[in-house]
């Protein structure tokens, strides 16, 4: 898991992998067994331009995805009027980033998954009550960086922190989200 954050007077950055290493070994997995399927056939049928064209699409398509399961990543940017989620570098072809107002922000939270073993969501608590998913920390099991991470993003926002709603501190589960 890789995690990186940059700031200024005006911005807020955070990265993070897109994927963890076990999504990323599925995604070549599966490219390897498109291939496997996927070259005999163009050769069987190597006179017909349909098929070969039709297997050649599959197979750029796998490796275009097995690309931005490696390189992509998760960027979080915040400026004083809005936060947006966006996959970078490779753009992917479904509508996965969003943009939403910070006027309408009521709090960060960070939020603890469990299972094997913890890692950490950062969560936004809007207004009218709708809550939405910032950044999945994945296998970053360190509840400080959390934590940091929540506190920047009030700070920069000018949002008052309340601890009743963080899990983490709390160890409870968060209503709504």
């Amino acid at each position: 898991m890789s995690f990186t954050s940059k700031s200024d007077h005006c911005n807020l950055f955070y990265a993070v992998d897109t994927l963890q290493p076990s999504g990323r070994f599925f995604f070549s997995a599966a490219a390897i067994v498109m291939a496997w399927i996927t070259i005999p056939t163009i050769l069987a049928r190597i006179s017909d331009p349909i098929v070969v064209a039709f297997n050649m699409l599959i197979m750029l398509a796998m490796i275009y995805l097995v690309a931005a399961a490696w390189l992509n990543r998760t960027v979080l940017h915040v400026t004083r009027d809005k936060i947006s989620l966006r996959q970078r570098p490779i753009p992917m072809p479904l509508p996965l980033g969003w943009t939403a107002w910070t006027a309408n922000i009521k709090q960060v939270i960070v939020r603890t998954v469990a299972g094997t073993t913890s890692s950490y969501e950062i969560w936004v608590l809007f207004k009218n009550g709708d809550s939405l998913e910032l950044l999945d920390l994945g296998e970053l099991d360190d509840a400080d960086v959390a934590s940091q991470i929540e506190r920047q993003i009030e700070t920069f926002l000018h949002i008052e922190d309340d601890d009743t709603l963080n899990d983490v501190r709390e160890n409870k589960h968060v209503p709504g989200v």
